[in-house]
């Protein structure tokens, strides 16, 4: 990421040890047990509950929006130009998507038709687009976007699509499509028993500017535990932004008898929510396990808990 210009750097700090100067956990009312901004996989179903989950509700959202007056249901696609609108197209850049779709017929222009279909209540629209053959425009869409469940469902959503079946009669179809997620297993979690957190920032191959180390037994379980309730990146296609080399990097070494258990690390200066292009990656035992997304909040609550500038 690129700094802000005449940003001040400091100089690299001794480290030092936590051991009981911090008695108090709450940072802006929310607690390092379970910031509500940091824990939306705690109590995840499994990956198979919230695969089944999504199918249901792909199938129940074909029926939530409201078509004008005089739309047929079809039992399956009319054939002719609604061809090239028998498709999932557009579709989220994920293997993890349940779809479910339908069909109907109602007289009137393309057009006016989409501009007449009426979202379930709760939604916003998404985008909207139209598409064609050589060069022109033979059918238009629109997306619907409805709130996410977490922990079950990370996005759920309704795309319209309508073409001209011949002179004032139109062909539509209803999509549903619903994410799942899946939940951060339990072997990718930080062990129990950790007596020391040494904390830094630092740019690669520089002296760490912060070097924190937390030796308070509660205080380590409960950075702990707000590391083990950070979600998962989800599979998917994400095209990310480059990085620019050189950017500060937050480190959480977690010890056992003096032995590295675990280490999770964070670029600094990312933007927030952080996303599969800048989660944070976790090793334990030496194994690289699955990125972690909500690293940034998790240091800003570091950085006000310790009294130390860990992010922007």
């Amino acid at each position: 990421m690129r700094e802000h210009p005449g940003a001040r750097v400091t100089q690299p700090v001794r480290p030092r040890s936590l051991g009981v100067r911090f008695l108090r956990i709450s940072v802006c009312g929310a607690t390092l047990a379970c910031a509500a901004a940091l824990c939306a996989a705690a109590g995840a179903a499994s990956e198979a509950a919230n695969r089944a989950r999504a199918l249901r509700e792909a199938q129940a959202l074909v029926g939530r929006v409201e078509l004008p007056a005089g739309a047929v249901r079809l039992r399956s696609s009319p054939g002719g130009d609604a061809a090239q609108i028998d498709n999932p197209f557009p579709r989220q850049g994920t293997p993890d998507v349940a779809d479910a779709h339908a069909w109907w017929r109602v007289g009137g222009r393309p057009q006016d038709v989409l501009a007449r279909v009426v979202a379930p209540r709760g939604a916003r629209t998404d985008y909207t687009g139209s598409g064609g053959e050589k060069g022109s425009i033979s059918y238009w869409y629109r997306a619907y976007a409805l709130p996410p469940i977490p922990g079950v469902l990370a996005s759920r959503e309704i795309v319209v699509k309508v073409t001209a079946l011949g002179p004032g009669e139109v062909a539509v179809r209803v999509d549903g499509q619903a994410i799942w997620i899946v939940p951060r297993p339990a072997s990718e979690r930080v062990p129990a028993g950790a007596g020391a957190i040494e904390i830094t920032r630092a740019r690669p191959h520089r002296a760490p500017t912060v070097d924190v180390t937390v030796t308070r037994p509660a205080l380590v379980a409960r950075i702990t535990t707000v590391v083990n309730s950070l979600p998962t990146a989800q599979p998917g296609v994400l095209a990310c932004p480059a990085l620019l080399p050189g950017s500060p990097v937050v480190t959480l070494t977690f010890r056992r008898n003096g032995s590295t258990i675990a280490r999770a690390s964070q670029i600094a200066d990312v933007p927030s929510p952080t996303t599969s292009c800048d989660a944070m990656t976790l090793t334990i035992g030496g194994r690289t396990q699955t990125p972690l997304l909500g690293g940034i909040g998790l240091l800003r609550l570091l950085g006000a808990l310790l009294h130390v500038t860990l992010t922007k």
